[in-house]
């Protein structure tokens, strides 16, 4: 059984042409608002979306899109494939009103990634479990305390972590935890 590392680096967050590029797919796509955060939040560029397609419905799945918004998320990004990365020459984009007003709109939703970022780091650490009773410590990926009989490790798993998925080995010294696969 393979174990892989449990704990990952927090996403970087999308620069403004991003945003504003995955703005225009998922607007060109019907996509929702809430979808269109939850591929921020996840900071799914279109690069990254285009390199594979079956790459991109699994990162869109694990940023928690509908299969409605998947699919709609998958027609846009083969229409992207076939109008943009298949042009023979770059195409020249006008810009009305609405687009010369996007980099406020972009501007707000980097802040609104921020914020939903900042509230996920609360959240996460809220759920860690218990704080430092008498004898223990918090680290970054972990915390433990211990009593007189008991020891209590908490650790953050990766959301959808069945529990069959787990392996952890304990001796005299170490405790060791992974996730298979």
């Amino acid at each position: 059984v393979r174990i892989r590392e449990l704990f990952f680096a927090g996403p970087e967050m999308l620069d403004a042409r991003e945003i504003f590029e995955l703005r225009q797919l998922c607007t060109a796509a019907s996509m929702t608002q809430e979808s269109l955060g939850s591929l921020l939040d996840a900071s799914l560029s279109v690069p990254v979306l285009v390199r594979s397609e079956a790459a991109a419905m699994a990162a869109a799945k694990r940023a928690g899109l509908g299969m409605e918004e998947r699919g709609k998320l998958r027609d846009a990004l083969r229409r992207h494939k076939e109008e943009v990365l298949s042009a023979e020459e770059p195409r020249i984009v006008e810009i009305d009103d609405d687009d010369a007003e996007a980099h406020h709109i972009v501007a707000a939703q980097q802040q609104l990634a921020v914020l939903r970022s900042v509230k996920r780091a609360e959240q996460a650490e809220a759920a860690k479990g218990e704080e430092v009773i008498r004898n223990g410590a918090v680290c970054d990926r972990y915390r433990w305390t211990q009593e007189l009989g008991d020891l209590t490790f908490a650790l953050e798993l990766p959301p959808g972590t069945a529990k069959r998925d787990v392996a952890c080995r304990v001796t005299s010294g170490t405790v060791s935890c992974g996730v298979r696969g």
